[in-house]
Order: structure tokens, then C-alpha cells, then sequence
């Protein structure tokens, strides 16, 4: 029985019974993408020095993976390339890599060890188990042992999505930027503190987050606050709280709840001023009870979608319900209005 379909040099797919230690053939150049897709008991892989090219979801899903040897010659590593390797326990990235994509370890859940050669021109470690690229000073990559370091500017989008045992995280004074889903699905994440320089947070930053209970930003940041130990993130200029948790209470001065902002948190009741709540606001919130917005004008789609405790709905004022905003919503009968109205 062959074990790998290759053509031209490309390793196009292994055998999903392959089990145990898997040896790339040295004929090989490149693995394609989702080569290893289904591979559930491959151990550990060994890559000849000839291959130069990783592809993007090349060994996805592999969860008895634990040890993977990267050749000397490697260039790049595809988006997603070890994505959910739940066993895998370290990664050394060589000098030559040149190139390394997006969520490239989310959801490695055992990785403790991510090392990338001094020599890289491209990407640094130093010490900090995790990926950082030189020229923008962008961490892509962590797990639940990173120490992110001075002179890290941004978080990559996905760069720590996954990791559930990360339960502390110390951002750097010099850090601008956390982008998307940057610590989506940290299930252990119990407090973030936000540095004074931060001036940009994406959608999504932390949501998934049911553990985190306290939020602060730094009392000298232009853009952000958390007012009065609210434990949220507000903007400044607009007031929209764009990150909230299972212990914040809104402030009266808030309108407005960003998309994504409690999404996967633990927060039980949501009551205020607000007048308009974006895309998936509060998803995903299995223990949110009761809504009350006397003064909400709008309510994106999906905003309270797989609340399943959610039982208390009212809305007296609502002018605009977008699509989908109930969905999942297993123990909620109706919505009060003005008027009563049937869901």
C-alpha cells in the first residue's frame, strides 16, 4: 500500500491509517496544502532537508501529532499549517524560513516550546516562546508559555486563538495594535490589562473568553478607557464598548456595543442606555438571562444567536432587528415591546 500520493516533487495527500512515525520521502519538495488532513495517528513527522515549501493546512486537525522536524532549507509555512495539533509540544522554525502564515499553531493546546532559530532574518524568538517578525514587530504566533517581550507593536490576527490553558497574559508598554480574533477561544484567560499606548483593537480581540473577568485600561491611553472599574473597553470618542466580560457593567454614558464585544462571555444581564448593538454583540452567551434596553434603536443580526438561558427580552423602543438576532435562543417564548410581540 503506498502511503503518499506524490507528483512532481508535491506531496499531495497521506494515507489517513498512516500511524505512528511518518518519514517524507527525500523526492519530496513541497507539501501540499491539507497533505495530513485526517491523519489521526500520525506521532511524529520527520521532513528531509529538501523541502521547501509547507502548505496551508498541511497538518491540520492532527491530534496525536507531537513531534514535527523541520528541514534546514525550509522557505515558507502556510496559513493554518499546524492548526489544532493538540498534542504537538514544541516547534523549532530554521534560519531559512521566510515566511510564516496566519494561525499558524492556534488551538496547539500542549505546545509549550516554540523556538525560532537566532539566525532568522525574517523572524525572532528570544526566548519568548513565540513568533515574532522582524520587520513589524508583529507577534504571529504564541502559545500557553509565551512571554510576550518589549518591542512586540502588534498581536496577529489568531495569534494565540485556541490556546484554552493560557490563563495570564502581560502586555508589552510598547504594544499599538491587538488585531482580530488575537486571543479568540483563551478559555482559561481570566484578566486583560491594556498598556497606555494601544491604540488600535480589532473585532473579536478577545471574545470566547468565558473566564475573563476583569478589564482595565491604562488611566493615560488616548483612546480607550475603562471608566470607574467598569471592566470593559470603551472607545473614547464614541463611547462604544467594544470589549465587555461576564463582570462588566455598563456605563449610563454608553451607546453603543461593538460586534463580537461579549461574544462567548459569561455576562448574566444586560441593561442601560444603549441604542444600538452590533453583529453577534452578546452570541454565544450561554449564561445571559435578561435583556432590558428601554432606549435600543437597532440590533444587528445575530446579536443575542445561541443564548440558550436567555428567557427575558425587553426591547420597548426597538426600530430596527436584524436577521437571525434570537437564533438558538432555546428558553426565550417572546420579546416584550411597546406592544407585545411574538418571536
Amino acid at each position: 500500500m503506498e502511503i503518499f500520493k506524490i507528483e512532481n516533487g508535491i506531496l499531495i495527500e497521506c494515507d489517513e491509517q498512516v500511524e505512528g512515525e511518518v518519514i517524507v520521502p527525500s523526492t519530496v519538495s513541497m507539501i501540499a496544502e491539507a497533505a495530513f488532513f485526517g491523519c489521526n495517528k500520525v506521532q511524529s513527522v520527520y521532513i528531509p532537508d529538501g523541502v521547501t515549501h509547507i502548505g496551508d493546512s498541511a497538518f491540520y486537525s492532527c491530534p496525536s501529532l507531537r513531534e514535527v522536524r523541520l528541514p534546514s532549507g525550509l522557505k515558507e509555512i502556510g496559513d493554518e499549517a499546524f492548526e489544532d495539533c493538540g498534542s504537538l509540544k514544541s516547534i523549532s522554525i530554521p534560519s531559512s524560513v521566510r515566511r510564516i502564515g496566519e494561525a499558524v499553531l492556534a488551538g496547539c493546546v500542549s505546545l509549550d516550546s516554540v523556538v525560532v532559530d537566532k539566525d532568522n532574518a525574517y523572524y525572532y524568538s528570544d526566548g519568548s516562546d513565540c513568533i515574532i517578525e522582524r520587520a513589524t514587530g508583529t507577534l504571529i504566533a504564541g502559545c500557553r508559555m509565551t512571554r510576550i517581550p518589549e518591542g512586540v507593536t502588534s498581536i496577529g490576527q489568531r495569534a494565540f486563538q485556541g490556546q484554552i490553558f493560557l490563563r495570564s497574559v502581560e502586555l508589552p508598554e510598547s504594544l499599538f495594535e491587538i488585531c482580530k480574533d488575537a486571543f479568540y477561544g483563551c478559555t482559561s484567560l481570566k484578566a486583560i490589562d491594556i498598556p497606555y499606548a494601544v491604540s488600535h483593537i480589532s473585532e473579536g480581540a478577545f471574545s470566547a473568553c468565558p473566564q475573563l473577568s476583569h478589564i482595565s485600561v491604562d488611566i493615560i491611553n488616548p483612546v480607550y478607557e475603562s471608566r470607574n472599574d467598569c471592566n470593559a473597553i470603551i472607545t473614547k470618542d464614541d463611547h462604544t464598548m467594544i470589549v465587555g466580560c461576564s463582570a462588566t457593567v455598563i456605563p449610563e454614558y454608553v451607546k453603543a456595543i461593538a460586534p463580537y464585544a461579549f461574544a462567548g462571555s459569561r455576562v448574566r444581564e444586560v441593561k442601560g442606555n444603549i441604542e444600538s448593538i452590533g453583529k453577534g454583540a452578546f452570541s454565544h452567551c450561554k449564561s445571559l438571562v435578561s435583556v432590558h434596553l428601554p432606549s435600543v434603536r437597532l440590533i444587528s443580526e445575530l446579536a443575542f444567536a445561541d443564548c440558550d438561558s436567555l428567557s427575558s427580552v425587553s426591547i420597548s423602543s426597538a426600530a430596527q432587528i436584524g436577521r437571525a438576532v434570537y437564533t438558538g435562543c432555546r428558553s426565550l417564548r417572546g420579546v416584550s415591546f411597546e406592544t407585545r410581540q411574538n418571536l
